[in-house]
């Protein structure tokens, strides 16, 4: 378990510079900020879901500070069997009772569960329990919030019976999907500025220029590591200070990755006809185009329709498919106006 105090990196400000960089101008990352707002405002259970490097642990981060308790956090890896084990019964056994973490559930603060899709069926049962243990309001008023992240679907590891559905519906008030970079092609220009500013500070060295070629190879590039992978890669070149480190990890990546990414889709766990599996890899990234011209276009479908070659009916059978009909139905759970003034969920 891991204790963090975001005050201490004021570049996690909600008003900071990187916090408008990290939101960008997408519409769906301004929606995810709006609601982080109002989520702010309540204490509900958060899970937010994408892909590795997309920037779930800011978006937590965030969300604590501008909450009501954000004087604590406590960040538990469920990757590590060991440790969230020890942890659990640790609890269970009120062996910690002056524990950070058993302070921090009987005062109040933040609960990160990172990698919750990492949990095995018996741990699951086990945090269940002490969630539901501390389901009502401390002395004083104070609540714990429960945030949690993923990398998968959990209703796909419940309908393979890995994963509790009581345990989702106590961690799944609100559902947040973080988009990967990919799909933010508009917002790579911002990141990218706000990383050279940041490592060049941070390690007293002039900040390099970027060459317009790179910048734009870098907004086509499909940043299979999302943020992450940018972050690491400007904090390379502003201590080697060459643009040939750029260019040579997006080139050499270029001509596997789609296939490569295809690839990861796919689950191998049981038997699949061929046939099914190129349908599915074909379907998702024909939706991965159409949501990218549409976006491309300001979600205007008729100018979209024509972009495509197809007709506008079509083009709203795909979206309707998609779950995608209304550009403003993103994948940001809308919070009921009832639900800011629930105490607890």
């Amino acid at each position: 378990m891991t204790l963090l105090n975001p005050a201490k990196r004021p570049f996690l400000s909600p008003s900071s510079t990187f916090a408008s960089s990290f939101f960008g101008r997408t519409l769906h990352m301004q929606q995810i900020r709006r609601n982080l707002e109002l989520l702010a405002q309540t204490d509900l259970p958060v899970l937010l879901e994408g892909e590795s490097g997309t920037g779930k642990d800011v978006v937590a981060e965030l969300l604590h500070l501008q909450s009501k308790n954000s004087d604590r956090l406590a960040k538990l890896s469920c990757v590590s069997r060991e440790e969230i084990t020890t942890v659990l019964d640790d609890l269970l056994e009120a062996s910690s009772a002056e524990s950070e973490l058993a302070t921090l559930l009987r005062d109040g603060g933040t609960v990160l569960l990172d990698g919750i899709h990492e949990l095995d069926l018996t741990s699951q049962s086990k945090l269940l329990i002490i969630l539901n243990q501390h389901d009502t309001r401390p002395s004083g008023g104070r609540f714990v919030r429960v945030i949690s992240t993923t990398t998968v679907d959990l209703q796909g590891l419940i309908d393979a019976g890995k994963f509790r559905i009581d345990l989702l519906y106590r961690i799944n008030a609100v559902k947040v999907i973080l988009p990967p970079l990919r799909e933010r092609s508009e917002d790579i220009r911002g990141l990218v500025e706000f990383f050279l500013e940041k490592h060049s500070r941070e390690t007293m060295r002039p900040r390099p220029i970027l060459s317009q070629d790179v910048m734009q190879m870098m907004e086509g590039y499909f940043w299979p590591g999302n943020i992450r992978q940018m972050d690491n890669l400007l904090r390379n070149f502003v201590l080697m200070g060459s643009e040939e480190l750029i260019t040579r990890e997006l080139m050499d990546s270029k001509n596997g990755l789609t296939r490569n990414w295809a690839l990861d889709q796919v689950d191998v766990s049981h038997p699949v006809a061929l046939k099914e599996i190129t349908r599915q890899v074909t379907q998702d990234l024909e939706r991965q185009i159409i949501l990218k011209v549409l976006q491309a276009n300001g979600w205007n479908r008729q100018k979209t329709a024509k972009w495509l070659s197809i007709s506008y009916r079509s083009l709203l059978y795909k979206l309707s498919d998609y779950g995608a009909s209304q550009h403003n139905e993103s994948n940001v759970h809308t919070i009921p106006s009832s639900a800011l003034h629930a105490a607890n969920y």
